[in-house]
């Protein structure tokens, strides 16, 4: 698998950000997606809500790097409160490293995380 492309589109009927990983995927840059993230103001100041799909996408760190990903959100943690993310994940080790933020993210930062395996779902989910 090649190294990463990060694909972010804004969903303006949906008011939905798509972030859309392909490849080999370190921690280093989920991190510095989120800067991509941050510099939107449909995120920071109109209220949408963000889908991460890492479909065709393989994490490239042990799980022991996750905490890298948490020290990114604590820093943005303000950011976060009341938001929700819908993630598509499909291998076993994506969806199980995902499923970790989505036990904790609403107790530590006040922030929805959910995992799903299709769009679909995802989508429903964020527009409730």
């Amino acid at each position: 698998m090649e190294s990463v492309v990060i694909d972010i589109v804004l969903d303006h009927k949906k008011k939905t950000i798509y972030r859309n990983f392909k490849g080999l995927v370190k921690t280093e840059e989920i991190c510095e997606s989120w800067q991509q993230i941050l510099a939107l103001r449909e995120f920071t100041g109109m209220g949408y809500h963000l889908l991460t799909d890492y479909s065709d996408a393989e994490f490239d760190f042990p799980i022991s790097k996750t905490d890298d990903i948490w020290t990114c959100l604590f820093n943005i943690k303000n950011l976060l409160t009341n938001r929700k993310e819908a993630v598509i994940a499909v291998t076993p080790y994506n969806t199980a490293v995902n499923m970790l933020f989505e036990k904790d993210s609403y107790r530590l930062l006040n922030y929805w995380v959910k995992t799903f395996s299709t769009r679909e779902a995802a989508l429903e989910w964020l527009m409730k």
